[in-house]
């Protein structure tokens, strides 16, 4: 019996439903072998919404929707099962409501009469007699002898039902096998069946609903337990999705407002082109009509002259005009800058296809060079300058939002006036460090005399080893001292070994030669973590930075950058000569300078170098430029892995050194501080590592 119960629980659960958690309702089976109630996995699916097709169970996906057909065979065992446990094929509410319903229906007692008084209740059954007696005709089962084995049950109505309706007698064992109960002649004919009196049957099933009860409050307990579950990971879903809308509501108001501003910008720059040309007409306009008043006035002279009758005054007159009119009116030539007006709209239709098809395509790559074969970023003048590298690396869309404004404002004219402006400036540095030479050179050849002299030199017309001078370059000695290097710079001056120790102490103004003489001025510096954007580790006792995609946990603060990953240290210099050094891993995307503590927080014009508040020299794309007042300077390449800087706040100017094997200047900017100089820093790729050197 117990075996057989348990069988039956066994195969119970291999034919529930993993989704209802029921008996299979129309039993279907999906192409990787797993079973379901036909509704629950369609229901399944459409909650997906209808887009992939996988299995609930085991995740496997299919191309297309499985054709589903009814599973027959499991189809019969649940019919089997719930028969066997005495249960329809109706849902699991309607099996418990009807159990209930019959449970009630026992418990509902009617009240049973006496058999042989047909009027007083009945008090008990006699099961020997098939009739029911009240207590007072109850008396002879009571006391006489005749009736005391007859076994007396409590009041039992409707006593038919429990007779053998083959024989007649009652109803005293169950039959296992055919589930039925049966009396005493029929034992013989189910003697090969399992049998059991009524009251062992009875406590087998009562094990066996005991057994069912404990299965059903687990299954209850897992229900529970699972929709629990679902509940907190909806609660996760609707707290993960309003913090992406809020945070795709502000990206798409910073989009909206630069789009703005850009509109307002390209308008102006026409309206500013429109009233050029609209002053150029205003101006032809009045010379016209001067000249017009200039002729009729001379018109009216030379008609009140043909009114004169007399020969005499008509002649007098007629000699006295004289055409004071200059030249015939003429319309000149008005023409407005077409090419403006055309960079403009180009710019303006370009970012409007970029951005349909980002919208178009949203399941694309995010890179936006590498996708957009009819749309190229070189294409816009600005990016060309920000970003010389023909195609972008993945992830930096930020870039290209970030000079959104810079896209339309510059035309082929504006880029012109830029390249020039850069000569200029270029220009000026060179005939300045020319200057330097010359006088550098002049006061080497004074105090170097006297040591020609003890070699034999002093004639004048030789120099150090017996060469002649060439006249040619005794007047103009920079021909002979100094060299152009590949990018147009002079180096420094060579000076003879005997014209050192005469040359008088260096300048605070002109570069050490060595590490060694930088080191002395070296300070132990800290970033200023209030400064770092979000996304900007500071780690090792804040003397490294590197680059995040997840915002790291600061506090709000007005002295943060918002914009553009970078941070400014904690010390800040108005005087004095200060000397740090960094070692930069992975260097590509990262910058390096020095900026005042006034530079701007947010926006594309908090950049490093974008501005007039800061210097940098930055690795962009394997290029090294330097930046300051959002003007480039290409730069050599440079491939060494610490990088020096040197600040002379005295003498006005902040240079960059290759800390190697060779110790080699890379650039100088030049400027009057006119406030705290901090160093800063700037990380845009995660592998970029910039960490600063401790100095011990």
């Amino acid at each position: 019996m117990s075996i057989m119960a348990q069988s039956l629980e066994d195969m119970a659960e291999e034919l529930t439903c993993s989704i209802c958690l029921s008996y299979f309702s129309t039993p279907v089976s999906t192409p990787c072998g797993h079973n379901f109630c036909s509704e629950c996995l369609e229901l399944a699916w459409a909650t997906a919404g209808g887009k992939e097709y996988s299995c609930p169970q085991c995740r496997c996906t299919f191309e297309k929707k499985p054709e589903l057909m009814k599973n027959t065979l499991l189809s019969n065992l649940v019919s089997c099962i719930m028969e066997a446990k005495g249960e329809s094929q109706d849902t699991a509410g309607d099996i418990i409501v009807e159990e209930e319903m019959e449970e009630d229906k026992y418990e509902e007692e009617d009240m049973v009469q006496c058999d042989h008084c047909m009027k007083a209740p009945a008090a008990k059954t006699c099961m020997t007699c098939m009739a029911s007696f009240c207590q007072e005709h109850l008396q002879p089962h009571l006391e006489s002898l005749a009736f005391r084995d007859h076994p007396l049950s409590h009041p039992i109505k409707d006593l038919h039902l429990r007779k053998c309706m083959d024989h007649g007698k009652i109803l005293d064992h169950y039959c296992w096998e055919h589930n039925v109960c049966i009396c005493c002649y029929c034992l013989a004919e189910h003697k090969r069946c399992k049998t059991q009196s009524l009251e062992d049957t009875k406590t087998s099933k009562e094990l066996e609903l005991k057994k069912l009860l404990h299965s059903l409050m687990k299954k209850i307990s897992k229900a529970a337990s699972t929709a629990e579950d679902v509940g907190k990971e909806e609660k996760k879903v609707m707290e993960v999705t309003k913090k992406k809308k809020e945070l795709l509501g502000g990206e798409f108001e910073e989009i909206k407002s630069l789009i703005q501003v850009e509109e307002r910008r390209a308008i102006s720059k026409i309206e500013e082109e429109e009233k050029k040309v609209k002053n150029k007409f205003n101006y032809t306009h009045n010379v016209l009509v001067k000249k017009q008043r200039e002729f009729e006035v001379f018109k009216k002279r030379v008609e009140s002259v043909l009114q004169v009758n007399d020969e005499l005054e008509f002649l007098k007159r007629a000699a006295k005009l004289k055409d004071t009119t200059s030249k015939e009116a003429y319309k000149p030539k008005i023409e407005f800058d077409e090419n403006l007006m055309q960079t403009i709209y180009k710019n303006t239709t370009s970012l409007k296809e970029l951005i349909k098809y980002r919208l178009e395509h949203p399941d694309r790559d995010s890179s936006l060079l590498e996708k957009t074969s009819n749309l190229q970023m070189n294409e816009f003048p600005e990016w060309r300058r920000h970003h010389p590298a023909s195609s972008a690396t993945p992830g930096h869309e930020g870039e290209f939002k970030k000079h959104l404004p810079q896209v339309f404002a510059a035309s082929s004219i504006d880029q012109k006036i830029l390249d020039l402006h850069d000569q200029q400036e270029a220009m000026k540095v060179r005939l300045a460090e020319a200057q330097r030479a010359h006088h550098k050179y002049a006061d080497l050849s004074r105090t170097s005399a006297p040591t020609y002299a003890k070699d034999g030199f002093s004639d004048g017309k030789t120099g150090p080893h017996g060469t002649k001078k060439n006249p040619e370059t005794e007047k103009h000695p920079l021909k002979q001292k100094t060299k152009k290097t590949a990018v147009g710079k002079p180096q420094p001056v060579v000076v003879p070994a005997g014209a050192i120790a005469a040359v008088p102490p260096a300048q605070p103004a002109v570069l050490p030669p060595t590490r060694e003489d930088l080191l002395k001025y070296a300070v132990i510096l800290t970033v200023d973590i209030n400064t770092a954007h979000k996304k900007v580790l500071v780690s090792d006792r804040n003397t490294k930075l590197t680059v995040c995609n997840t915002n790291q946990d600061y506090r709000d603060n007005p002295q943060r950058f918002t914009h553009c990953s970078q941070a400014l240290c904690t010390t800040g210099f108005i005087k004095g000569v200060h000397y740090w050094e960094l070692e930069i891993q992975g260097g590509n995307f990262s910058g390096i300078g020095v900026a005042y503590g006034s530079i701007a927080r947010v926006g594309g014009e908090s950049r490093l170098g974008r501005n007039k508040t800061s210097w940098c020299i930055e690795w962009f794309n394997g290029k090294l430029q330097a930046w300051h007042n959002d003007k480039q300077t290409d730069l050599p390449p440079h491939n060494g892995s610490k990088i020096g800087v040197l600040l002379n706040c005295d003498e006005g100017f902040v240079s960059f050194f290759s800390v190697a094997k060779k110790f080699n200047h890379i650039y100088k900017f030049r400027a009057k501080f006119t406030e705290p100089v901090y160093p800063a820093f700037w990380v845009f790729s995660s592998s970029t590592i910039l960490h600063i050197s401790p100095f011990y």
